[in-house]
């Protein structure tokens, strides 16, 4: 994620990890094959925590998806 400040594009964690965000980890994780961690960050705008683990939670079911069908 991202966000605009003064003609600059600033890289920001203060969103959701948005659905293209877990297309893209979809698409990438079969090449993927030394992969260790998947971090999902906020430094801003934090949630309530069972916010943050549902996002956790969509991530892991992303990485099961993809390993099981690699």
């Amino acid at each position: 994620g991202g966000k605009s400040w003064d003609g600059l594009w600033i890289d920001s964690h203060d969103h959701p990890v948005e659905l293209d965000a877990l297309a893209l980890l979809k698409d990438v994780l079969p090449r993927a094959m030394n992969l260790r961690a998947i971090i999902v960050e906020r430094d801003d705008r934090l949630p309530e925590l069972s916010c943050l683990l549902d996002e956790v939670r969509a991530v892991r079911a992303v990485v099961r998806d993809a390993m099981g069908a690699a």
